[in-house]
């Protein structure tokens, strides 16, 4: 039997949920934030796949040998790690302006407001475009 490797690095996004991960179509197993498993599987050629509730990965394909072990990296698309701390930083700002009571306040409010619904547009429509691509595997294959 061969060995197969996941890991999944500690990330913000996604921090408290679990990536399903399938082998060949058929439910492999959870994988936490910040965990490792290792799974014994058949030598020979496999599919793997990860979802998190309606966005995944793109299918991997690899073959292995009897007694090789192949190990993987799983994690969220980088540019969902900066949006909320931003979207915060605004709402952050927004409150700040709130304070003023001029009409400089409105305007600065409006400002805020208005990158705040691009950056959510903006992201929601490569959040949609790349759903398919939203998890990334990293292949790393270990020698015995």
């Amino acid at each position: 039997m061969a060995t197969l490797i996941l890991r999944r690095k500690s990330q913000w996004s996604n921090g408290l949920r679990s990536f399903s991960l399938y082998l060949n179509g058929e439910k492999l197993g959870k994988l936490k934030s910040n965990e490792t498993i290792d799974f014994e599987i058949p030598q020979g050629h496999h599919i793997l796949t990860a979802k998190i509730d309606w966005l995944k990965s793109r299918e991997y394909e690899f073959d292995v040998k009897s007694e090789e072990k192949i190990k993987f990296e799983i994690h969220s698309e980088r540019g969902s790690t900066w949006l909320f701390p931003v979207l915060a930083i605004l709402m952050l700002s927004d409150i700040l302006a709130g304070i003023f009571t001029s009409w400089e306040s409105g305007i600065i409010s409006g400002f805020f407001w208005g990158l705040f619904a691009g950056a959510f547009i903006g992201f929601g429509a490569r959040f949609f475009k790349n759903r398919d691509n939203y998890l990334i595997t990293t292949n790393n294959s270990l020698a015995v």
